[in-house]
Protein backbone atom coordinates (compact mmCIF):
# COMPACT_ATOMS: atom_id res chain seq x y z
CA UNK A 1 0.00 0.00 0.00
CA UNK A 2 2.87 2.54 0.76
CA UNK A 3 4.09 2.29 -3.18
CA UNK A 4 0.06 2.99 -3.93
CA UNK A 5 0.28 5.85 -1.57
CA UNK A 6 3.49 7.34 -3.65
CA UNK A 7 2.30 6.83 -6.97
CA UNK A 8 -0.93 8.60 -5.56
CA UNK A 9 1.12 11.63 -4.89
CA UNK A 10 2.85 12.02 -7.82
CA UNK A 11 -0.23 10.84 -10.11
CA UNK A 12 -1.77 14.20 -8.31
CA UNK A 13 0.60 16.06 -8.99
CA UNK A 14 1.03 15.08 -12.44
CA UNK A 15 -2.49 15.42 -13.16
CA UNK A 16 -2.42 19.03 -11.72
CA UNK A 17 -0.39 20.34 -14.60
CA UNK A 18 -2.20 17.66 -17.47
CA UNK A 19 -6.04 18.14 -16.60
CA UNK A 20 -5.61 21.82 -15.64
CA UNK A 21 -9.13 21.77 -17.09
CA UNK A 22 -10.21 19.41 -14.81
CA UNK A 23 -12.51 17.57 -16.90
CA UNK A 24 -13.75 14.12 -15.52
CA UNK A 25 -14.68 11.22 -17.94
CA UNK A 26 -14.59 7.72 -15.49
CA UNK A 27 -14.47 6.41 -12.49
CA UNK A 28 -14.29 2.76 -11.48
CA UNK A 29 -13.07 0.45 -9.49
CA UNK A 30 -10.42 -2.22 -10.13
CA UNK A 31 -10.92 -5.58 -11.95
CA UNK A 32 -9.52 -8.15 -13.78
CA UNK A 33 -10.94 -6.62 -17.48
CA UNK A 34 -9.02 -3.07 -16.10
CA UNK A 35 -5.71 -5.12 -14.96
CA UNK A 36 -5.62 -7.12 -18.14
CA UNK A 37 -7.30 -5.82 -21.15
CA UNK A 38 -9.00 -1.89 -21.06
CA UNK A 39 -12.14 -0.33 -20.15
CA UNK A 40 -14.77 1.25 -21.53
CA UNK A 41 -15.84 5.05 -21.20
CA UNK A 42 -19.40 6.04 -20.42
CA UNK A 43 -21.40 6.96 -23.62
CA UNK A 44 -22.68 10.30 -21.46
CA UNK A 45 -18.83 11.38 -22.18
CA UNK A 46 -17.68 10.45 -25.51
CA UNK A 47 -18.17 14.13 -26.98
CA UNK A 48 -15.79 14.88 -24.68
CA UNK A 49 -13.40 12.38 -25.04
CA UNK A 50 -13.66 12.90 -29.44
CA UNK A 51 -12.61 17.23 -28.09
CA UNK A 52 -9.31 15.86 -26.47
CA UNK A 53 -8.56 13.50 -30.07
CA UNK A 54 -9.67 15.79 -32.08
CA UNK A 55 -12.06 14.02 -34.13
CA UNK A 56 -14.77 11.50 -34.03
CA UNK A 57 -14.26 7.93 -34.22
CA UNK A 58 -16.79 6.44 -36.51
CA UNK A 59 -18.04 2.47 -36.19
CA UNK A 60 -14.82 0.57 -36.44
CA UNK A 61 -12.39 2.96 -36.37
CA UNK A 62 -9.33 3.41 -33.66
CA UNK A 63 -6.72 5.04 -32.91
CA UNK A 64 -3.29 5.60 -30.85
CA UNK A 65 -3.98 7.91 -27.56
CA UNK A 66 -1.61 8.58 -24.40
CA UNK A 67 -2.55 7.63 -20.85
CA UNK A 68 -0.79 9.19 -18.24
CA UNK A 69 -0.51 7.17 -15.09
CA UNK A 70 1.73 8.46 -12.23
CA UNK A 71 4.65 9.69 -14.13
CA UNK A 72 4.72 7.14 -17.55
CA UNK A 73 3.18 7.59 -20.63
CA UNK A 74 1.94 4.24 -22.11
CA UNK A 75 0.48 4.61 -25.20
CA UNK A 76 -2.94 2.61 -25.62
CA UNK A 77 -5.27 2.00 -28.48
CA UNK A 78 -9.15 3.84 -28.48
CA UNK A 79 -11.45 1.69 -30.24
CA UNK A 80 -15.07 2.73 -31.26
CA UNK A 81 -15.98 -0.70 -31.00
CA UNK A 82 -18.31 -1.88 -34.49
CA UNK A 83 -21.34 -4.67 -33.80
CA UNK A 84 -24.80 -4.72 -35.37
CA UNK A 85 -26.14 -2.15 -36.02
CA UNK A 86 -29.40 -4.02 -37.16
CA UNK A 87 -29.44 -6.00 -34.65
CA UNK A 88 -28.79 -3.22 -31.55
CA UNK A 89 -30.22 -0.16 -33.58
CA UNK A 90 -30.42 2.15 -30.95
CA UNK A 91 -27.62 0.96 -28.34
CA UNK A 92 -25.30 3.83 -27.74
CA UNK A 93 -21.31 3.45 -29.44
CA UNK A 94 -19.17 1.40 -27.23
CA UNK A 95 -15.37 3.59 -26.93
CA UNK A 96 -13.05 1.33 -24.71
CA UNK A 97 -9.67 1.91 -23.97
CA UNK A 98 -7.67 -1.49 -25.18
CA UNK A 99 -4.65 -2.67 -24.38
CA UNK A 100 -2.85 -6.95 -24.26
CA UNK A 101 -2.47 -8.58 -20.99
CA UNK A 102 1.36 -8.63 -21.98
CA UNK A 103 1.67 -4.70 -22.51
CA UNK A 104 3.96 -2.21 -20.52
CA UNK A 105 0.62 -0.63 -19.04
CA UNK A 106 -1.42 -3.78 -17.90
CA UNK A 107 2.20 -5.12 -16.27
CA UNK A 108 2.50 -1.58 -14.41
CA UNK A 109 -1.14 -2.17 -12.98
CA UNK A 110 -0.74 -5.21 -11.80
CA UNK A 111 2.57 -4.68 -10.03
CA UNK A 112 0.42 -1.21 -8.76
CA UNK A 113 -2.24 -3.46 -7.16
CA UNK A 114 -0.41 -6.49 -6.74
CA UNK A 115 -2.05 -7.39 -3.69
CA UNK A 116 -5.80 -6.91 -5.70
CA UNK A 117 -4.77 -8.78 -8.36
CA UNK A 118 -3.90 -11.67 -6.45
CA UNK A 119 -7.22 -11.58 -4.41
CA UNK A 120 -8.99 -11.46 -7.85
CA UNK A 121 -7.09 -14.55 -9.73
CA UNK A 122 -7.53 -16.57 -7.00
CA UNK A 123 -11.40 -15.58 -6.60
CA UNK A 124 -12.12 -16.24 -10.15
CA UNK A 125 -10.93 -19.45 -10.08
CA UNK A 126 -12.43 -20.32 -7.20
CA UNK A 127 -16.47 -19.06 -7.85
CA UNK A 128 -15.53 -19.42 -11.97
CA UNK A 129 -15.90 -17.21 -15.12
CA UNK A 130 -19.17 -15.76 -14.85
CA UNK A 131 -19.59 -14.92 -11.51
CA UNK A 132 -19.16 -11.14 -10.46
CA UNK A 133 -16.85 -10.16 -8.15
CA UNK A 134 -16.75 -7.80 -5.86
CA UNK A 135 -13.25 -6.86 -4.20
CA UNK A 136 -13.29 -6.30 -0.48
CA UNK A 137 -13.66 -2.81 0.96
CA UNK A 138 -10.27 -2.59 1.91
CA UNK A 139 -8.95 -3.69 -1.68
CA UNK A 140 -11.36 -1.77 -3.68
CA UNK A 141 -9.19 1.03 -4.87
CA UNK A 142 -10.48 3.09 -7.97
CA UNK A 143 -9.06 4.56 -10.55
CA UNK A 144 -10.61 7.96 -11.99
CA UNK A 145 -9.51 9.09 -16.03
CA UNK A 146 -9.44 12.59 -17.03
CA UNK A 147 -9.12 14.82 -20.07
CA UNK A 148 -6.30 16.41 -20.42
CA UNK A 149 -5.35 19.49 -22.42
CA UNK A 150 -2.90 17.69 -24.02
CA UNK A 151 -4.25 16.36 -27.79
CA UNK A 152 -4.52 12.75 -27.86
CA UNK A 153 -3.46 12.29 -23.99
CA UNK A 154 -5.63 11.21 -21.01
CA UNK A 155 -4.93 11.30 -17.42
CA UNK A 156 -5.63 8.40 -15.36
CA UNK A 157 -5.40 8.48 -11.62
CA UNK A 158 -5.33 6.30 -8.78
CA UNK A 159 -7.38 6.30 -5.71
CA UNK A 160 -6.02 3.91 -2.09
CA UNK A 161 -9.43 3.00 -0.99
CA UNK A 162 -7.53 3.33 2.34
CA UNK A 163 -7.46 7.26 1.19
CA UNK A 164 -11.21 7.05 1.50
CA UNK A 165 -11.56 5.41 5.01
CA UNK A 166 -9.55 7.47 6.25
CA UNK A 167 -12.33 10.62 6.55
CA UNK A 168 -15.29 8.68 6.00
CA UNK A 169 -16.10 9.49 9.42
CA UNK A 170 -15.67 12.74 8.82
CA UNK A 171 -17.73 12.63 5.59
CA UNK A 172 -20.88 11.03 7.07
CA UNK A 173 -20.71 13.89 10.09
CA UNK A 174 -21.67 16.25 7.47
CA UNK A 175 -24.40 17.79 6.10
CA UNK A 176 -25.62 16.28 2.68
CA UNK A 177 -26.86 19.82 0.96
CA UNK A 178 -23.37 21.54 2.20
CA UNK A 179 -21.55 18.55 1.08
CA UNK A 180 -22.57 19.25 -2.01
CA UNK A 181 -22.56 23.38 -2.78
CA UNK A 182 -19.32 23.43 -0.62
CA UNK A 183 -16.65 25.95 -2.25
CA UNK A 184 -12.97 24.38 -2.17
CA UNK A 185 -11.62 26.02 0.62
CA UNK A 186 -8.74 25.38 3.68
CA UNK A 187 -10.55 23.31 6.79
CA UNK A 188 -8.41 24.79 9.39
CA UNK A 189 -9.56 22.57 11.72
CA UNK A 190 -8.37 19.51 10.51
CA UNK A 191 -5.26 17.97 10.21
CA UNK A 192 -2.78 18.22 7.13
CA UNK A 193 -3.39 14.46 6.38
CA UNK A 194 -7.22 14.94 6.80
CA UNK A 195 -7.71 17.90 5.08
CA UNK A 196 -5.82 17.11 2.16
CA UNK A 197 -7.77 13.76 1.61
CA UNK A 198 -10.99 15.58 2.01
CA UNK A 199 -10.28 18.10 0.06
CA UNK A 200 -9.25 15.34 -3.04
CA UNK A 201 -12.66 13.60 -2.62
CA UNK A 202 -14.55 16.78 -2.28
CA UNK A 203 -12.77 18.31 -6.17
CA UNK A 204 -13.05 14.82 -7.04
CA UNK A 205 -17.04 14.84 -6.44
CA UNK A 206 -17.34 18.61 -7.73
CA UNK A 207 -15.55 17.43 -11.20
CA UNK A 208 -18.12 14.34 -12.11
CA UNK A 209 -20.90 17.05 -10.96
CA UNK A 210 -19.10 19.61 -13.56
CA UNK A 211 -18.86 16.94 -16.60
CA UNK A 212 -22.62 16.00 -15.67
CA UNK A 213 -23.33 19.64 -15.82
CA UNK A 214 -21.66 20.33 -19.62
CA UNK A 215 -23.60 16.82 -20.77
CA UNK A 216 -26.81 18.39 -19.71
CA UNK A 217 -25.80 22.30 -21.07
CA UNK A 218 -25.89 23.85 -17.59
CA UNK A 219 -30.00 22.68 -17.37
CA UNK A 220 -31.87 21.21 -15.05
CA UNK A 221 -32.67 17.85 -16.08
CA UNK A 222 -36.33 18.33 -14.86
CA UNK A 223 -37.54 21.58 -15.15
CA UNK A 224 -35.03 22.10 -18.25
CA UNK A 225 -34.15 25.68 -16.77
CA UNK A 226 -31.25 27.38 -17.50
CA UNK A 227 -30.74 29.49 -14.81
CA UNK A 228 -28.27 32.60 -14.46
CA UNK A 229 -27.34 33.73 -18.00
CA UNK A 230 -30.26 36.29 -18.85
CA UNK A 231 -28.32 38.19 -16.12
CA UNK A 232 -25.14 38.18 -17.48
CA UNK A 233 -23.66 35.19 -15.39
CA UNK A 234 -23.01 31.54 -15.77
CA UNK A 235 -25.93 29.51 -15.27
CA UNK A 236 -26.26 27.91 -12.35
CA UNK A 237 -27.10 24.39 -11.86
CA UNK A 238 -26.41 22.00 -9.11
CA UNK A 239 -25.22 18.31 -8.58
CA UNK A 240 -27.00 16.41 -6.41
CA UNK A 241 -26.52 12.87 -5.20
CA UNK A 242 -29.45 10.35 -5.14
CA UNK A 243 -28.67 8.57 -2.52
CA UNK A 244 -26.81 10.95 -0.05
CA UNK A 245 -23.03 10.76 -0.50
CA UNK A 246 -22.72 11.92 3.47
CA UNK A 247 -24.35 8.52 3.76
CA UNK A 248 -23.56 5.83 0.88
CA UNK A 249 -20.28 7.36 -0.47
CA UNK A 250 -21.27 6.55 -4.04
CA UNK A 251 -20.62 9.75 -6.01
CA UNK A 252 -20.64 7.37 -9.11
CA UNK A 253 -22.60 9.41 -11.74
CA UNK A 254 -25.64 6.70 -11.74
CA UNK A 255 -25.72 8.45 -8.40
CA UNK A 256 -25.59 12.00 -9.38
CA UNK A 257 -28.95 13.76 -11.46
CA UNK A 258 -28.54 17.83 -11.88
CA UNK A 259 -31.16 20.26 -10.47
CA UNK A 260 -31.23 24.01 -10.61
CA UNK A 261 -30.82 25.04 -7.23
CA UNK A 262 -34.25 25.57 -6.41
CA UNK A 263 -35.54 22.29 -6.86
CA UNK A 264 -32.59 21.17 -5.49
CA UNK A 265 -33.90 22.72 -1.97
CA UNK A 266 -37.13 21.17 -2.90
CA UNK A 267 -35.74 17.76 -2.92
CA UNK A 268 -33.59 18.50 0.52
CA UNK A 269 -37.17 19.36 1.69
CA UNK A 270 -39.08 16.75 0.95
CA UNK A 271 -36.89 13.75 0.64
CA UNK A 272 -38.87 12.69 -2.28
CA UNK A 273 -38.86 9.21 -3.96
CA UNK A 274 -36.53 8.75 -7.04
CA UNK A 275 -38.62 6.02 -9.16
CA UNK A 276 -35.47 4.97 -12.31
CA UNK A 277 -37.80 2.63 -14.26
CA UNK A 278 -40.71 5.60 -14.71
CA UNK A 279 -37.90 7.86 -14.72
CA UNK A 280 -39.56 10.54 -12.50
CA UNK A 281 -39.47 12.03 -8.66
CA UNK A 282 -42.69 11.16 -6.72
CA UNK A 283 -43.27 13.22 -3.60
CA UNK A 284 -45.10 12.02 -0.56
CA UNK A 285 -48.41 14.66 -1.37
CA UNK A 286 -48.95 12.50 -4.53
CA UNK A 287 -47.07 14.70 -6.63
CA UNK A 288 -45.07 13.48 -9.67
CA UNK A 289 -42.05 15.66 -11.50
CA UNK A 290 -40.76 13.84 -14.31
CA UNK A 291 -36.89 13.63 -15.13
CA UNK A 292 -37.20 15.58 -18.77
CA UNK A 293 -33.60 15.44 -19.39
CA UNK A 294 -31.79 12.23 -19.28
CA UNK A 295 -28.54 11.06 -20.75
CA UNK A 296 -27.42 8.75 -18.05
CA UNK A 297 -29.90 7.47 -15.83
CA UNK A 298 -32.22 5.07 -17.24
CA UNK A 299 -30.30 2.14 -17.04
CA UNK A 300 -30.54 1.76 -13.42
CA UNK A 301 -32.42 0.73 -10.41
CA UNK A 302 -35.20 2.68 -8.27
CA UNK A 303 -33.61 4.51 -5.68
CA UNK A 304 -34.84 7.59 -3.57
CA UNK A 305 -33.76 10.56 -3.62
CA UNK A 306 -32.30 11.47 -0.32
CA UNK A 307 -31.54 8.51 2.63
CA UNK A 308 -32.33 5.34 0.26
Amino acid sequence: MDDLRKFTEEANSLSEGLASSNVFLLKRSIDLSLLRQGFHIPPEFHALVYAVIGRELHHGESCDVHLIVGRKDFKVRLYNIDFDRNKYPNHPDLLQVRYSENSDIAKHFQGLFSEAYSWLKTERERVGPKKKIVLPKHLADVVVLWASAVPGTFVLECLAAQEEMAVEAEIKAQDELSFEIFELREDKKAGIKTSLRMQHIRQLDRSIGESLKRLYDYRCQVTRERIGKAYGSECIVEAHHIEYFTQSLNNDTANIIILSPTFHRIVHRYNPRFDRDGLCIEFENGVREAVRLDRHLRRFNVHRLGKG
